[in-house]
């Protein structure tokens, strides 16, 4: 597993831009890209793929999502209302950084599970 994470962290983190001659230039990772490594040093690689699933369905991995008809903030898409007072209990400052929404919204699915993001799940085979 160690490994497996190792391998897939390191393609994940190593963008290559071919370059004239066969050199090779790294570029630094999107937003989007980081927040994804950070995910799969979170949960590891076989919990990633359905973190993935639901946060492409629910984001499209933008941190900034927000809606407003329903209080919907970051990544997840964690509700305001439900999560705000936990979020302030442990200092997770999730509508602004994606570390703290990622870390709530992993605390949300071991408290109530997938369901949490039932609204889209018609949406996370995609």
């Amino acid at each position: 597993m160690t490994t497996l994470l190792s391998n897939t962290m390191t393609a994940i983190a190593q963008y290559e831009i071919p370059k004239p001659g066969g050199s090779v230039q790294l570029r630094p990772l999107t937003a989007q890209e980081d927040a994804k490594v950070y995910l799969i040093q979170q949960v590891g690689v076989k919990e990633y793929k359905q973190w993935n699933r639901v946060i492409s369905a629910e984001s499209e991995w933008k941190q900034e999502a927000i809606n407003r008809k329903t209080g919907d903030y970051c990544l997840a898409q964690i509700n305001e209302e439900s999560w705000d007072a936990v979020a302030q209990r442990l200092d997770l400052d999730y509508k602004n950084d994606y570390k703290d929404c990622l870390e709530l919204a992993i605390i949300i699915q071991e408290e109530i599970g997938w369901s949490a993001w039932n609204s889209s799940k018609h949406r996370w085979g995609r």
